[in-house]
């Protein structure tokens, strides 16, 4: 992993090459420039590489300077959430070696949600509702024509049935670093991101009502593993562009507004 760390310098940026004895202070640097304003002042490229190089960074702290399996694991974390795509698939390969499950998983058996069926006092505009429409039916009565909501169409999901568990995030990725949100809108004073493990952010916001989200974040991408818990609805490719479908998960306690 370290050699494919290394190819990956050579290809892309010479200046890696060089020997650090210090990853966590450049690590520091590049953090600095990736949080205040100072990449949206450069080049496309000269953006790619400082995510390239923050990756690398980090990579090598998880691999070959990391004192915990917590520094380690959130080091690997990081550079997937703000590093280079070029990266991620070291930095996936390097997971195998940390441990992702949170100690304070006790097997509860507590769910994140009270009730996973949609309720008709939920909706709150009169538009059609259907269930399991077939794509004849969906194609000819609304596609670009008006909107409906589809019913019946998660529950054969294992998202369903494992998600709604706050075992099963806690036993699989409670030491996952992940970003969130604070604040009740993103328009409050209080508004902020930061970066927390998946563990806290459960137990201080999910479970005790916080302000915190986790949105607008390619967590399919950090976590491939979850992307198997979604079957992607065959009306969902039919867009204009015939693009593929864009996933994304939102996670938050009640109140928060997206």
């Amino acid at each position: 992993l370290l050699h494919a760390l290394r190819e990956l310098a050579e290809v892309y940026d010479q200046e890696l090459l060089c020997e650090y004895t210090d990853w966590n202070t450049l690590r520091e640097q590049l953090w600095e420039e990736l949080h205040n304003n100072h990449v949206g002042r450069k080049s496309c490229k000269q953006e790619d590489q400082t995510r390239l190089r923050f990756s690398i960074a980090c990579g090598n702290i998880a691999l070959n300077r990391a004192t915990s399996n917590a520094v380690g694991l959130r080091a690997i974390d990081e550079a997937l959430i703000v590093g280079h795509p070029l990266a991620a698939d070291v930095l996936q390969g390097a997971l195998g070696l940390f441990r992702t499950s949170s100690e304070l998983s006790i097997r509860c058996g507590r769910s994140l949600v009270n009730n996973c069926s949609p309720t008709e006092d939920k909706v709150l505009c009169d538009i059609d509702q259907i269930h399991r429409p077939s794509i004849s039916m969906f194609l000819t009565r609304y596609f670009g024509q008006r909107p409906v909501l589809i019913t019946g169409i998660v529950e054969s999901w294992p998202a369903f049935t494992k998600w709604p568990l706050i075992d099963f995030w806690l036993e699989n990725h409670g030491l996952r670093t992940v970003p969130i949100e604070r604040g009740r809108t993103y328009l409050s004073s209080d508004f902020r991101p930061e970066l927390v493990l998946l563990q806290d952010f459960i137990h201080d916001h999910l479970l005790a009502d916080g302000d915190g989200y986790l949105a607008q974040h390619g967590i399919f991408d950090q976590i491939p593993s979850l992307r198997q818990d979604v079957v992607e609805p065959d009306f969902a490719s039919f867009g204009e562009d015939r693009t593929p479908p864009t996933t994304n998960l939102w996670l938050g306690p009640e109140n928060t507004i997206t």
